[in-house]
């Protein structure tokens, strides 16, 4: 998941008490929501290469997520 789209996915009071029960029994079924800042910190310190891959509009969860590629560095 993005960041940048927290409140796209947690967009009810219904969903966010969801999440806070889950978090207070840590069971957080989402998962970290990442950002593109994060993930190049990461690539950078194991010298790899990052990229943000643009998820196209059909893809059902797009709405809040990114991918992001990871390629080993030389």
């Amino acid at each position: 998941p993005d960041s940048e789209k927290w409140f796209v996915y947690y967009n009810t009071p219904v969903k966010i008490l969801r999440l806070l029960k889950q978090l207070v029994f840590q069971q957080n079924n989402m998962g970290k929501f990442w950002s593109k800042e994060e993930l190049d910190f990461i690539v950078q310190k194991y010298n790899a290469f990052g990229e943000m891959v643009v998820q196209p509009d059909s893809f059902p969860y797009a709405h809040y997520r990114m991918d992001y590629l990871i390629r080993k560095g030389n």
